[in-house]
């Protein structure tokens, strides 16, 4: 037998013994791992790790996943959902216990010998012995039954930091606690802390860490769940599918191999018969193709099966090859004007085929297809209009996405998140509309029930100079984006505004997309950076764009685009409609002509680019 078909018979060998194990390892009926459920979920069990009031791993703890009834998971992830939606997501600190580890807390709490090491992080004014009668640990807890759950939340885009960091904290009756930054949102009280500051009403703490306790609590009871008073993280999901039965299996990896076995055999399949069709015969060869073989199997079984799947780092890898392909703005101009040089010389150029790979360009909706969208304008009365929250979550979302991959040329200030500075942003943006320094126009249908499922998108504007309009900010819904809602919004422009109006703003440099998205509806970015500089931003990472009349490219037609609308006053009335079909020939087209465009060039005194559209 060669060294090669040794390697396989004992590979072989090895995936059926793995797989052995997979099948002994399996869950009870009613039980799933969370995150088959929830796959971007984070984990961070402490008691699977040192970081717990007793100090080493909790016996039953042998991984880092979490295990709960399928029931609950499936409640988790709607709260997985209601977080997202309000710029957070949740983080697992235990799910599913079993009764040997709630066995040894008790052991623990009889053992007077002990060092207490953790004392003053996890119960500073309690003793260890009364930890069970005060209600902070159960002899038959609810986390054994696998619908109970200990967690928190985190900002969008955060994960937890590892090791933790111990912060001094003042509580209102001046005694003083640890409060362990973990890099989670602050609650006021750590996580395990067996302390009446950790009730959920507890006053105790300051009013800012009460209403995100409440906040909290609220989104949990939307998707099933009740709290445990004196506990602000406890969560129990309240039609639990085994309320009196209390399970003692191991928290253990799922098994990976199940879901490569298939793929790897395949590989050695293929390696074995090219082997066999080439006659190969040096074996140093063989040796080298098994080698490959071996190194991608190693690859397959380091998978850490308490992040996320291989799919899901498949992704990952993907977002970060595409922030490697993402291009300047000057790169493109540069291009533009090689090719207008060449075009003064009468030299044809051909259609370039351009990547797509790393930002889809815009796509306009086809001329049958019916956007049921009205374009109305809010004109809020107060800070508290539902409105507000629906485009900041919009706003958000929409940026987020696209950001996050190219965070490093943000330049943001270093004590800043991505989400914490859009969320300033909007913040700013919100002020300008209620004091009226902005106008605000949304995309917005009458389709569904929830106000937030009816809004697509919006734009800000500032009425400058006569015949002079700054647009601030346009932002189109995440999950709608690139279906010609942002050209709408634009389009709509002309009939609020007379023919000839100048319409200017400034762009990310770094935001290909919104790049892309000016170009395509007829801007002009500016050959200079005063502008930037004029107005207080950085010309290295902003570029100035002008226009006259949005959308100067030929658009399809939209069956329900408007030509009046309504104002927004009062958030819970709605708005009455009127609908009118657009003309068969654009207004903007008929003043579109060489003349008028001479005219217009004329009036401006700025150098511009000429417009270069990058599919």
């Amino acid at each position: 037998m060669s060294l090669l078909s040794g390697a396989i018979v004992i590979l072989v060998l090895l995936i059926c013994f793995h797989c052995w194990t997979c099948l002994s390892n399996r869950l009870p009926s009613g039980f799933v791992y969370v995150h088959d459920i929830i796959p971007d979920i984070q984990i961070s069990l402490r008691y699977a790790s040192e970081e717990n009031f007793i100090g080493h791993v909790i016996n039953g703890y042998s991984s880092n996943v979490s295990i709960m009834t399928k029931e609950a998971a499936i409640g988790l992830k709607q709260a997985q959902l209601l977080a997202k939606e309000n710029g957070y997501e949740l983080v697992i600190y235990d799910g599913y216990r079993p009764q040997k580890s709630v066995n040894q807390f008790i052991n623990w709490s009889q053992n007077v010998n002990d060092s207490q090491i953790k004392k003053s992080f996890y119960y500073p004014y309690v003793n260890k012995e009364d930890t069970f009668k005060l209600g902070y640990i159960a002899k038959k807890s609810g986390h054994t039954r696998g619908s109970t759950i200990d967690l928190t939340l985190i900002l969008l885009g955060k994960h937890v930091q590892i090791p933790l960091k111990p912060i001094k904290r003042n509580l209102t009756n001046n005694s003083t606690i640890l409060y362990l930054d973990d890099g989670t949102v602050d609650m006021g009280s750590s996580f395990d802390l067996f302390d009446e500051a950790s009730y959920t009403n507890s006053t105790l703490v300051n009013k800012t860490y009460q209403d995100k306790r409440i906040m909290f609590k609220n989104l949990m009871q939307q998707a099933g769940f009740i709290n445990y008073a004196k506990e602000w993280w406890h969560y129990t999901l309240i039609n639990e599918p085994f309320p009196d039965t209390y399970f003692d299996f191991d928290i253990q990896s799922s098994c990976s191999l199940r879901n490569h076995t298939q793929n790897f055999l395949w590989k050695i399949f293929i390696l074995f018969i090219t082997i066999d069709i080439t006659h190969l015969n040096d074996e140093s060869l063989n040796r080298t193709n098994l080698q490959t073989v071996l190194t991608s199997y190693s690859e397959e079984q380091s998978v850490d099966e308490s992040n996320h799947s291989i799919s899901d780092m498949n992704k990952e890898n993907d977002k970060l090859e595409q922030t490697k392909h993402l291009s300047r703005w000057d790169d493109a101009l540069e291009k533009h004007k090689q090719q207008q040089q060449q075009e003064k010389h009468e030299i044809p150029v051909k259609d370039e085929k351009i990547d797509n790979t790393s930002v889809p360009s815009t796509c306009l909706p086809s001329s049958t297809e019916i956007i049921h969208v009205e374009v109305q304008e809010f004109k809020p009365t107060s800070i508290n209009d539902p409105i507000f929250s629906v485009l900041r979550n919009l706003f958000i979302r929409s940026f987020d996405e696209y950001y996050k991959q190219i965070e490093a040329q943000l330049n943001l200030k270093s004590d800043k998140t991505l989400i914490q500075w859009l969320d300033e942003t909007y913040n700013d943006e919100q002020e300008s509309i209620l004091s009226g320094k902005y106008r605000c126009f949304i995309l917005c249908s009458n389709q569904y029930q929830d106000l937030k499922d009816n809004v697509v998108g919006f734009l800000t504007l500032r009425e400058e100079t006569e015949g002079s309009i700054y647009i601030a900010q346009v932002a189109v819904r995440l999950d709608v984006k690139r279906r010609g809602y942002g050209v709408q919004l634009l389009q709509h422009l002309r009939h609020v505004y007379p023919p000839n109006t100048y319409y200017w703003g400034l762009c990310r440099r770094a935001n290909r997309p919104a790049l892309q998205f000016y170009l395509k509806n007829g801007a002009k970015f500016m050959n200079n950076d005063d502008v930037a500089t004029k107005y207080g931003y950085d010309p290295t990472l902003y570029a100035g764009f002008e226009f006259f009349d949005p959308v100067s490219v030929v658009v399809p037609q939209i069956k329900t685009m408007l030509k009046t609308e309504p104002n927004i006053n009062n958030s819970d009335q709605q708005p009455t409609i009127t609908r009118t079909a657009e003309d068969n020939e654009s207004p903007l087209l008929k003043n579109n002509t060489e003349e008028n465009q001479e005219q217009q060039k004329k009036k401006k005194k700025t150098k511009l680019v000429k417009c270069c559209i990058i599919s």
